[in-house]
Parts: structure tokens; C-alpha cells; sequence
């Protein structure tokens, strides 16, 4: 409940105006997840367009925006799947995860990553968004962690909700530096 009511907060302060930038609300919840979760070491939402088209909205680093880039790459991942199926895909240990092979082989090649949790946020018409909590080390996603996880996904799935509400004109993808957990002034803006 306490995690709930630090997140209500951060949600209401960044929320300041008349029209609040629902996206930078939505790196700033990223990034308290990688900040207050001490097992998570990246963390992103993408969404997941009915075409295949994979677009990065927040990441906290270029690890989170890697995964979803390979999943984009090779049409695969524990983020298409919970895409796909509308529930919650952990992964324990990436060095022995068999489902998405091609996925497996790219991820571990190119990033530090080794264990991934994914929520589901929304789902609109073939469009579908999706939380992703990674660590570099296995098993590290326990029940405890799980629960706080979805806290912040029930977040995100609001701010991205509200958002809706907003003309598509432009998405953040906001990042950190490496390991730093700090926020450095870095934000892209890609055009739709």
C-alpha cells in the first residue's frame, strides 16, 4: 500500500498543468521502478502494434531499449507474447529459456540481461503495451518483487490510459546512463 500511495504522488506531481506530458509521467514511473525495486536493473514499456511494429515509449537504459529492439528484430519475446496473451510472462533464467530461441540467442549476446518480468498495460483494438522489468542476474524476480511490479504497472497502464486522450503527435523514449540510476537530462523524441 505504501509503494501505491508513492507512486499516486509521483503520478499527481509530475501531473502539474493543464496538459501534463503523460509520457514524461510515464519515464519518470520507469525509472522509479528501476530505482525502488532493488532487483530490477532496466526497465521500458513498449507498445506492440497489431502490424508488428514494436515502438519504445520509456527505458531507463539502452539495455531495456536493446530487448526491445531484438524482440522487434526477430518477432519474438517474452514482450510479444505478453502482448499477445494479455498476462504477466516471467522469465527466470534466460540461459536456459527455450520458447523464444532466436530471442534467447540475440538478448544474451548483446546485453547483460538474464532474468525479464512483463505485465501487460493496455490492450486497444491490435495495439497492445507492455511493462519490462530485467535483471542482470537469474532468478531474482520473487514474489515480493512481482507484487511491487505490478503496483507499477497499475500505474503505467493509467498514465498510458490517459494519454489516449492526447493527439499522437510525438512519444519519449527517456534514459539513464548505465548502472548511474540517476536521470542525466537525456530524452529523444521520435515522431510518429
Amino acid at each position: 500500500m505504501e509503494l501505491d500511495a508513492a507512486m499516486t504522488e509521483l503520478v499527481r506531481r509530475s501531473s502539474g498543468g493543464a496538459n501534463p506530458d503523460h509520457y514524461v509521467i510515464l519515464a519518470k514511473i520507469v525509472m522509479a521502478a528501476a530505482e525502488q525495486l532493488p532487483a530490477v536493473d532496466h526497465a521500458g514499456v513498449a507498445l506492440f502494434g497489431e502490424s508488428g511494429v514494436i515502438r519504445s515509449l520509456a527505458a531507463t537504459d539502452g539495455d531495456a531499449l536493446m530487448l526491445d529492439h531484438v524482440q522487434r528484430l526477430c518477432g519474438q519475446g517474452p514482450g510479444c507474447q505478453c502482448a499477445a496473451d494479455g498476462r504477466a510472462v516471467h522469465v527466470d533464467d534466460l540461459s536456459v529459456e527455450k520458447r523464444w530461441p532466436a530471442f534467447v540467442e540475440q538478448t544474451s549476446a548483446l546485453t547483460p540481461i538474464r532474468s525479464i518480468l512483463m505485465f501487460p498495460l493496455l490492450a486497444d483494438g491490435g495495439d497492445s503495451a507492455v511493462l519490462a522489468m530485467s535483471a542482470d542476474g537469474p532468478s531474482v524476480f520473487l514474489a515480493d518483487v512481482v507484487k511491487a511490479g505490478s503496483v507499477f504497472a497499475k500505474h503505467a497502464a493509467g498514465c498510458l490510459e490517459a494519454a489516449r486522450s492526447q493527439p499522437p503527435v510525438r512519444c519519449h523514449v527517456a534514459a539513464v546512463g548505465p548502472r548511474s540510476r540517476r536521470p542525466q537530462g537525456f530524452s529523444r523524441w521520435v515522431r510518429h
